[in-house]
């Protein structure tokens, strides 16, 4: 949906695919904002571990940023898709902001 906004999760442990990725908009997808997310723990993946999977170029106008992910791979296919500010955490030493997210995100009741 366009306005839609992908804020401050968590995503970790995904498991075993056949391709795809933590973020994975939909074909068609357009005008959203992906942005202050953490997907960790990718060594639990056992292939083709992307945190982000824009996989086509329906995929358009969508704003990716300041988001901590330990893994680089990623497809970006997409019209108009930027992807910036992400930090790359190799050490799994999360920096505070991204341990706040993790610490903040779910279910809250």
């Amino acid at each position: 949906q366009p306005g839609s906004i992908i804020s401050r999760n968590w995503l970790y442990n995904m498991g075993k695919g056949a391709g795809g990725g933590a973020y994975y908009p939909d074909e068609g997808s357009a005008y959203w904002k992906v942005e202050e997310n953490v997907f960790s723990n990718s060594s639990f993946c056992s292939d083709d571990c992307e945190w982000l999977h824009v996989w086509i170029s329906s995929i358009h106008d969508i704003e990716v940023k300041d988001n901590y992910v330990d893994t680089g791979t990623m497809v970006n296919n997409g019209v108009d898709v930027n992807v910036v500010g992400t930090v790359l955490v190799e050490d799994g030493d999360w920096p505070d902001e991204a341990v706040k997210i993790m610490d903040e995100a779910g279910v809250r009741g």
